[in-house]
Order: C-alpha cells, then structure tokens, then sequence
C-alpha cells in the first residue's frame, strides 16, 4: 500500500516525543501506524527526541511565535514544496491557519486531524478568548480540504458549528496499540502489589492524568473530598486508591498522608502497568473536550472505568459493552454505587468489537483512504 499513496506530511507544532499525555500519545500512535503504510514525514519542533518508528524531521523551534514567525511559515512552506508533499496533515488547527493560504502555491493539499472543539474546551476551563479561537477554528476548518475527527460526537458537532460539509469531515479514532485484553492482566496485578507492599485481596481503584491539566486537578479534589469520604462510608470490601500523574501542587501533597488507603504516587514511568493492574479507572472529569484518552486506555486493558458523563464525551457506547459505566455529573452518590457495584461483579472481558474501533491499525483506515482520495 506504501507505493500506491503519494508523500504526506503529518505536523506536529509541539514536542510529543517521548509522549507525556494524551495529545502526545494521539500524535505518536497515529504518525507511527500511518507509517506502516504510507510514505510519512513527521514535521515538528527542535526539542523532540529522535524515533526509530516513523521519519522525523525537526525543523522549527518551541516557542509561541512559531504560528506567526515568517521564517517558520517559509521553512515549512520550502519543505512542503521540495519534497512534492501531497497532503498535509496538521495536528491542531492553529499551524493549519499559518499554511493554509499558500497551498495553492505549493499544490499541497491540507487536511487537520482534530483532537478538540478547542473554542468550547476553553469555554469550559472560563478562558475568556474563547470567541477569538472560535474565528481561528472556523477559518481553519471552512479552509481546508479535510477534517479527521477523534470522535463521531466531535465531527456532528463542528459539523453543525461551523456549517461544515460533511463529505469532508471523516473519523479517526484515538487508539490503542492492544488488540485484545493483556492476557498477563493478573501477573501485573500481582507485580503492582508487591511493589507497592499491598494485601492482594484489596481492590485497586486508579485515577490518572498530569494535574498540570486542570480538570485533571479538579477531578483529583473531587476524589478527595468528596468520593472518598462516601466510598468510605458505604464500600463493603477492602481496596486501595492511587491518583498517579505529576504536576500536584507542592503544598497539596501532604495532605494526603493522613489517608489510610487514598495515595499519592505522583508521576509514574510503568503508567501502563498500573492501569493494566487496576480493579476499576475512575474519572469524575468535569471539563475539557474531545476525547478522554484514559479512558480508552483503561478500556483496552481490560480495566472497567466510572465516569461522569461529561468525562466520557466522545466515546463511542456501542463498542464498549459493560466496560465503560457513566453516572450524572456530580452525582458523588451514584458514582460510589457503580464503584461499588464494579467492586463486586468481579472481571468482566473487553468486548472484542471495541479494538475493531480502537486499534490504531483500524482506526487510520479513514485516513488511509483521504491519501488516496483527489481534491475536491
């Protein structure tokens, strides 16, 4: 299939490598499974390290006035050109825009691989420019040639936002590399257990996310003081929580070590081992947009998750089986019953359709496809 598709070029406007978060896995997931079949370069900035799994080239700084800098935008455009680049792929809309009126001249066509409705994400979070990056995104999406969605959610609502066709909005999922569940789930358990000095008759409850991000800070509050005094209350079997992710606060730090069984662990480098460890994933996550990548993690490691809602935006309920369980925003009541009840039903496999969505080798079909397709 490699030789069948022209050059493309997929821009990643900030360091990803190694990835660190959710956005940075995104990138580095789709760029590598993109690779195995078409002819990619990897365009970002200088403070990446190097990969043995897809072509990189680092060709701008990491500074802010990358999306304005001159010398940027005719690096960029000189490169896209030299190299016959026939689709471009950005990774946010914001570089998309500094480009997006020169295709012509470089006869490069452009398509975004959109992770949030950024304006609404930072509505949510009360940043006060959201109106400004809502122009920029509707510039940016009427512009280019095609939009590759993370979400069937997101793609029907920027659809209906920005009065966009929807013959040039397609889906492309966030993956997974797993194709079925860990089938060493219990030896990882019992690795976990041992490094952390645990009775492995209690049940592991995992939140995860750098609280750097702030609905990931707020999600953490909201465990603290509000989900662990009435799992406290209620829980009829023993169990240890862990928050991992780092970022906390210094002064907020302490006040975990009156807990009995509420942890701390900060950022851990095995995150995956953890998650894979877990009895259930738990995310009251309140804020933020697009798709919650731990989630999809937590799913495809064979780990239960509770959610609010608003947490679970974007997924994709037909493939997830009794594996994702969401309750009302803020609702501590029912969130602690559905932990409970997740606590008791004992293991419960990933439905086999859900890495049929979310393997990345299935989720860029659709990008695969836009490769192959003409300007319109």
């Amino acid at each position: 299939m490699r030789k069948e598709l022209s050059k493309t070029a997929f821009i990643v406007p900030y360091p990803f490598i190694p990835p660190k978060n959710g956005g940075h896995h995104a990138a580095f997931g789709f760029c590598e499974f993109l690779s195995r079949e078409a002819n990619v370069i990897c365009i970002s900035t200088t403070n990446n390290e190097s990969s043995e799994l897809f072509r990189l080239e680092k060709l701008f700084n990491d500074v802010i006035t990358k999306y304005i800098n001159p010398v940027v935008l005719y690096r960029l455009l000189k490169y896209l050109k030299f190299n016959q680049v026939s689709w471009c792929i950005t990774h946010q809309p914001f570089i998309a825009l500094f480009l997006l009126p020169f295709s012509g001249y470089i006869n490069t066509q452009f398509a975004i691989y959109v992770q949030n409705i950024e304006y609404q994400r930072f509505k949510s979070l009360n940043k006060v420019w959201w109106p400004l990056l809502y122009i920029v995104e509707w510039f940016a999406y009427k512009s280019a040639d095609r939009l590759l969605f993370i979400s069937p959610d997101d793609q029907k609502e920027a659809i209906s936002l920005f009065k966009l066709h929807p013959d040039k909005c397609s889906v492309v999922h966030y993956g997974t590399y797993l194709t079925k569940p860990p089938e060493n789930k219990q030896h990882i358990k019992s690795v976990i257990v041992s490094k952390l000095n645990l009775d492995p008759q209690h049940k592991i409850i995992l939140f995860f996310g750098p609280q750097t991000y702030g609905p990931n800070l707020e999600a953490v509050h909201i465990i603290r003081d509000q989900i662990y005094p009435v799992l406290e209350s209620k829980v009829p079997f023993p169990y240890e929580l862990f928050i991992c992710g780092g970022g906390m606060p210094a002064d907020q730090i302490p006040l975990f070590e009156s807990y009995a069984n509420l942890h701390y662990l900060g950022f851990v480098e095995d995150i995956e081992n953890y998650v894979i460890a877990a009895d259930m994933m738990i995310n009251p996550i309140l804020a933020g947009g697009g798709v919650k990548t731990k989630i999809i993690e937590s799913i495809a490691a064979g780990t239960s998750v509770i959610s609010f809602q608003t947490g679970a935006t974007g997924m994709d309920f037909s493939v997830t089986g009794e594996k994702l369980i969401t309750v009302a925003d803020r609702d501590i009541e029912a969130f602690v019953d559905k932990i409970i009840a997740v606590g008791q039903s004992g293991y419960i496999p990933t439905p086999d359709v859900f890495y049929d969505t979310y393997f990345w080798g299935n989720a860029i079909r659709p990008a695969l496809t836009l490769l192959k397709a003409n300007k319109p």
